[in-house]
């Protein structure tokens, strides 16, 4: 063993032995001190709860003082006049001062008045028969002979806890002679112990002290507690600790059993002081072992030195294939040794270099791969879009018996698929554009509501239940008519032998609980869509991959496994989340959570489309750098009789509107073009051409493409791959807008 290691080992096991047993010593003390103000806190927290509760207690019995002292109540026990009872005694009267029982009795015992008041119904029920015996054992309830006499408390009747104040009926003046008694209860209930918990900021629950089923922990406390003793302190748990007390009933017997539960901050931060005390020390050990190993070193600098103009001359020569003396077998010896070593690896690097620079250009090369991947939306999309265009062209021009229909209709429809398919891709990786506006799913799904019994189909029962004051929200309304038909064709695909389907709206607040386990959501208000089935259901395996891309439970020839996660992402998109419960053979819930978007409604701006247009005047500028698009919407344009002014990229279409000295009145631009985006060119034209309307389209933009920003210029979106129906009535509704001075374009 070398020099170096034996001092360091001698110094180092001394010091951290002396740090060890200081630390215990430390820690135990401070472990004492913080465990002792951490029971004295829970005391006091214990305390403030009782305090509370007789403040309750202290409540009832000053309603109970007020209405004992009524010259009403004092001339009723006599003569029971009726507009007294009217006046008083009713149950909207009784459900203000939220009183379970009320009780009247003259000064010969006999009750005058008494009921018992059912707070959730509001109705009269009639007093319980546990609380006639139970003043019939005390009869000091209905009997007072002083004037300042007062009792109130607990009691613990079948029905449960329940607070008591009774009072001597009086004058005003607060003189006699006493004409009888006037008791208040109230059952103490979980909704008061929630109330209680709420004022307090505590977690607190209470049991009947003599109760048979008392959970074990409340057994135990209930054996430990005394008149010596009165609080209990038990640790639940690592970050959760309890104290138990006894409430007295209204005669001084243990009436009940309370638990106040709360957090273990004072020992969190007992731990912390602990480990910034263990910090310490060993910062200290550090500092002490670093001072003994610089002193070392001084006595050895001079083999030192040796190697230092060694290693000098090697650098001066930059000959990496030199070595150092390295002699001997001390630690100076298998330094040099080392020294060797890495001047040979330094040496191989050069070697390993070329390979470096090799996986260098592979990463760039895998950048470029996905920089590719981006664009093969819109590349395809481009296809698509030229695929739908021209064979609607042939269908609107072959005749109808022509045999070429079938072949056209069939290109026609292979391309709708396809295009679904992207559309289903850039959703899932929420990557589309959303055409967001505040609406209400209520009159979306009233809407849509014959196509969901399409949908669904004769053998199943099509059940929809909508809140009345459903709250809006802001998504896109098309896409969220698809995320609805999506989950409605699910459902009838479990449910092949029929069933019911039920379609649900409501408002909802979603609290921490519920979030925790359910949502990814904050907690707030929200508006939920719910479509339920009784179908087969989905085993909990499968419910893990639910909204994964291409999974399904379906046949090959069923379905692609897109529906569910372009459903997902366009929830998600919208700020959204889906929740799904499950049961194999019970049937299956899908609930969308989606934010919402304010209590008024916007107006619905109303758009007039003629159902036989006039053909259009309006000069367009197109711009495509896709020539085969760009050739397809001129045609279009064209046939509705539009002036059309056509662009391959950005810089033409500025020389174009320089060059084009009448109006242009919309321009119509992909959103990815190379040197310059549609976006751009939008904002360059706006300066020099405001009243000139904006339309993007693009078969993939990122959603940030489209700016929300309310201080830019307003522009709208058409998706590609398009017919020429969508194009032109897109198109001409912009116009129409815009030229019956109706505001904001629909974007």
């Amino acid at each position: 063993m070398s020099l170096i290691q034996k001092t360091l080992l001698i110094v180092g096991s001394v010091l951290i032995s002396i740090l060890v047993i200081f630390y215990f010593l430390v820690s135990a003390v401070v472990s004492n001190n913080f465990s002792e103000l951490e029971k004295e806190a829970v005391r006091e927290n214990v305390q403030r709860v009782l305090d509370a509760f007789a403040d309750d207690i202290g409540k009832l019995n000053f309603t109970a003082k007020d209405w004992s002292k009524w010259d009403g109540t004092y001339a009723y026990v006599k003569d029971h006049n009726e507009s007294y009872f009217t006046a008083n005694l009713n149950e909207n009267s009784i459900a203000i001062i939220k009183l379970n029982i009320i009780e009247y009795v003259d000064s010969s015992g006999r009750v005058v008045f008494g009921t018992e008041m059912d707070l959730e119904t509001k109705k009269k029920i009639p007093v319980p028969e546990s609380f006639a015996q139970f003043l019939s054992l005390h009869p000091e309830l209905t009997k007072h002979t002083d004037v300042n006499s007062a009792i109130a408390g607990v009691a613990v009747l079948p029905e449960g806890p329940l607070l008591i104040a009774s009072r001597p009926i009086l004058t005003s003046q607060s003189e006699g002679p006493i004409r009888g008694t006037l008791i208040f209860g109230r059952y103490y209930d979980q909704h008061l112990l929630k109330v209680l918990s709420e004022r307090t900021r505590f977690k607190i629950e209470m049991r009947i002290y003599r109760d048979p089923k008392l959970p074990n922990a409340f057994q135990k406390a209930r054996t430990l507690l005394s008149n010596e003793n009165p609080t209990v302190i038990e640790i639940l748990e690592p970050n959760l600790i309890a104290g138990y007390t006894v409430i007295k009933d209204i005669f001084g017997a243990p009436a009940l059993l309370m638990r106040v539960d709360q957090d273990r901050d004072i020992y969190h931060q007992g731990q912390m002081s602990l480990r910034y005390l263990l910090f310490c020390f060993l910062a200290i050990g550090v500092i002490f072992l670093g001072v003994i190993f610089v002193l070392i070193n001084r006595l050895i600098l001079v083999r030192l030195s040796q190697f230092e103009a060694a290693l000098r001359k090697i650098r001066g020569n930059h000959d990496l294939s030199a070595r150092i003396s390295a002699d001997g077998q001390d630690e100076l010896a298998r330094l040099g040794q080392t020294i060797n070593s890495m001047l040979g690896e330094i040496e191989k690097s050069r070697a390993d270099r070329i390979k470096v620079d090799e996986q260098l250009q592979q990463t760039q090369k895998i950048d470029a791969v996905g920089a590719l991947a981006g664009g093969v939306a819109h590349d395809f999309n481009n296809l698509l879009t030229a695929i739908i265009c021209h064979s609607d062209f042939l269908l609107k021009n072959l005749p109808g018996d022509s045999p070429l229909r079938k072949e056209a209709s069939g290109i026609y429809k292979a391309g709708e698929k396809a295009a679904t398919l992207t559309q289903q891709l850039m959703a899932l990786g929420r990557k589309q554009v959303l055409e967001t506006e505040v609406l209400n799913l209520n009159s979306l799904i009233s809407n849509t509501e014959s196509i969901l019994r399409q949908i669904a189909g004769k053998n199943i029962e099509l059940v929809i239940i909508l809140e009345k004051d459903l709250a809006p929200v802001k998504t896109d309304l098309l896409q969220i008519e698809q995320v609805i038909i999506n989950l409605v064709t699910n459902a009838r695909d479990a449910m092949p032998a029929g069933g019911r389907l039920i379609i649900e709206t409501a408002n909802v607040a979603l609290d921490e609980a519920y979030v925790l386990q359910n949502v990814s959501l904050p907690v707030g208000q929200y508006v939920m869509l719910a479509v339920s089935d009784t179908g087969s259901g989905i085993s909990k395996e499968n419910l893990t991959h639910l909204f994964e891309p291409f999974f399904t439970t379906k046949g090959g020839d069923k379905g692609k496994g897109l529906g569910l996660s372009a459903a997902y992402g366009i929830v998600k998109q919208s700020g959204g989340d889906i929740h799904v419960y499950s049961e194999p053979d019970v049937g299956s819930t899908f609930k969308i959570y989606l934010p919402r978007a304010g209590e008024q409604m916007e107006i619905e701006k109303p758009v007039h489309v003629p159902s036989q247009p006039a053909r259009s005047h309006e000069t367009i500028l197109l711009v495509e750098d896709e020539a085969v698009v760009r050739r397809l919407a001129y045609e279009i344009l064209k046939r509705e009789g539009y002036t059309v002014l056509e662009a391959s990229c950005g810089e033409e279409a500025l020389q174009i509107s320089e060059k084009h000295k009448d109006p242009i009145h919309l321009l119509l631009t992909d959103v990815v073009m190379p040197k310059m985006s549609g976006p751009e060119l939008s904002e360059k034209l706006g300066l020099l051409r405001p009243e000139m309307k904006v339309v993007l389209m693009s078969g993939y933009t990122d959603k940030n493409i489209v700016s929300d920003d309310p201080k830019k210029r307003k522009i709208n979106f058409v998706q590609k791959p398009f017919t020429p129906v969508i194009i032109t009535r897109k198109l001409r509704e912009v116009l129409d807008l815009a030229r019956n001075g109706m505001g904001e374009m629909i974007g």
